[in-house]
């Protein structure tokens, strides 16, 4: 019985966790979303640590993991994942959300951070 009581929860935890909306890159709500999980995943990216290398020269930047940093972790991860769990596994939206995200970063270069702020405040 406990087997069985085991599987049935299981099943209804897998089949609510499952996507139901294939990625249309046509779609006007589908784009937003888009654009607001390379936001997310830009600005996730700017709360942990990093390493770039320039020629001969080497930059970490590290991040102290403070109470009100992982709590800006979580919620980006928290709204990030709401948007991508909304749609199907697609290869497309993947390759769509790298391409946002290096023109997010282009434009944080060419505004200033302020441009991420705004960008995240219009996707919450």
């Amino acid at each position: 019985m406990k087997k069985l009581l085991a599987t049935v929860a299981l099943v209804a935890m897998t089949t609510t966790a499952q996507a139901e909306v294939k990625y249309d890159f046509k779609n006007a709500e589908h784009k937003a979303d888009k654009e607001c999980i390379a936001v997310f995943s830009v600005a996730r990216d700017a709360l942990f640590n990093d390493v770039k290398v320039f020629g001969d020269t080497v930059w970490l930047k590290t991040i102290e993991p403070t109470a009100e940093v992982v709590k800006a972790r979580n919620t980006i991860t928290d709204l990030q994942n709401g948007l991508i769990l909304k749609y199907a596994y697609s290869k497309q939206l993947n390759t769509h959300v790298d391409a946002s995200k290096f023109l997010v970063n282009q434009r944080i270069n060419e505004q200033g951070p302020a441009y991420l702020e705004k960008a995240i405040k219009e996707c919450k």
